[in-house]
């Protein structure tokens, strides 16, 4: 939901499509995770004036406090994780990350 919150823009609307591609997921799973956010009370959804097909969505004022909670806690852990970690080793692990995620998204992986 977090992550879901940092994807949305603080105070203009959002496409949903740009949402997705920001975090990396295929429309379905997007659709779950805008319901439960527009559930919880977090977001909305409006018509794009500019595109009577597409939605805008939009963070409610509770939206914007669980954005800013998420923004600190994302700050946080990569402070932590700096602290206790080398640059080096950061810099492997996203290597390691990085071609995990090519080979995933090549379907060499599953």
């Amino acid at each position: 939901i977090g992550f879901a919150l940092l994807s949305i823009e603080k105070e203009d609307g959002t496409p949903s499509t740009e949402i997705s591609s920001r975090m990396g997921m295929e429309a379905t799973s997007l659709t779950r995770t805008l319901k439960t956010l527009e559930d919880k009370g977090l977001i909305i959804r409006k018509k794009n004036p500019n595109d009577g097909r597409g939605v805008l969505i939009y963070l409610t004022d509770f939206g914007k406090q669980m954005r800013a909670q998420s923004k600190e806690t994302v700050l946080q852990f990569n402070d932590t994780i700096r602290k206790n970690i080398s640059e080096e080793k950061l810099q492997n692990f996203i290597e390691v990350a990085d071609i995990i995620n090519e080979l995933i998204s090549e379907k060499k992986i599953f």
